[in-house]
């Protein structure tokens, strides 16, 4: 895992000082592995699904704050004692590296997860006593967007949405939840008023090879923020990626209404 790291606080009053503080942030910033290309071979699969070396953890371990909150390598499953293990893919379904058991996902809807709802200790807290399985991902011409704005007027967290970005890809999970479990997100989520849940467009490659999206007859749905009250937070006419500037930074663009 890793995090952002500080940047020194300096005032944001306008459009150039956004500017400059996220360049500032991106130049300090090391890189991490090579850039992908658009072809899928080996080094593309090896640069997003690195190995993990754990196999059993507790969510909080995993902090919320700051958003979007911490999540785990890999792909993994919430079990019913409040413990997570972590999942390898197999040529049978996902082998639970703690128990030795198989996990299958064939009964649960899927729905992209890229943002606070990858953070174990959340899901913890509001589905307690439940099993929740997220299976890491490749999104493929999509990526996390800063919104403009807060959960509410002047307070909360900074939240994210998910834009259209041809060429880009980034890991996040796909979430195995049953029925009840999508009810309970769909309220904290205000879905259809904050956030609506709908099949998503975009393409998404499992770790264990599995195409699924629009390519694909398996359906996974998303989260996508609502017009006027989640849209993306825009610098020169062009969504702020989650990838190109840490919380601290947008938290301050935000509270500055400098953003265009």
């Amino acid at each position: 895992m890793s995090r952002h790291g500080h940047c020194n606080q300096v005032p944001v009053n306008d459009r150039t000082d956004a500017f400059r503080l996220i360049r500032r942030t991106a130049d300090a910033r090391p890189t991490e592995g090579p850039q992908l290309g658009a072809t899928l071979g080996s080094p593309f699969t090896a640069s997003l699904f690195p190995g993990v070396d754990w196999t059993s953890a507790e969510p909080v371990e995993f902090p919320e704050r700051p958003y979007p909150g911490w999540r785990p390598q890999g792909s993994w499953r919430l079990v019913p004692d409040g413990r997570l293990h972590a999942l390898e893919p197999t040529k049978g379904g996902w082998l639970d590296r703690y128990t030795g058991d198989t996990v299958s996902v064939s009964d649960r809807r899927l729905v992209l997860g890229y943002g606070s709802n990858l953070n174990p200790a959340k899901l913890a807290a509001r589905l307690h006593g439940e099993e929740i399985v997220a299976l890491r991902a490749a999104v493929l011409g999509w990526a996390a967007a800063w919104c403009d704005g807060r959960r509410s007027a002047g307070a909360g967290d900074v939240v994210a949405t998910l834009v259209p970005a041809p060429r880009h890809v980034e890991v996040h999970a796909v979430l195995a939840l049953t029925d009840a479990q999508v009810e309970l997100i769909d309220g904290w989520e205000g879905h259809p008023h904050w956030y609506r849940r709908e099949p998503f467009e975009g393409t998404i490659w499992l770790e264990d090879g599995t195409l699924m999206g629009n390519v694909a007859d398996s359906e996974v749905q998303v989260y996508l923020g609502c017009e006027g009250v989640r849209s993306p937070l825009l610098i020169a006419g062009r969504p702020l990626l989650c990838a190109e500037a840490p919380y601290d930074v947008v938290s301050r663009i935000v509270d500055a209404g400098t953003a265009r």
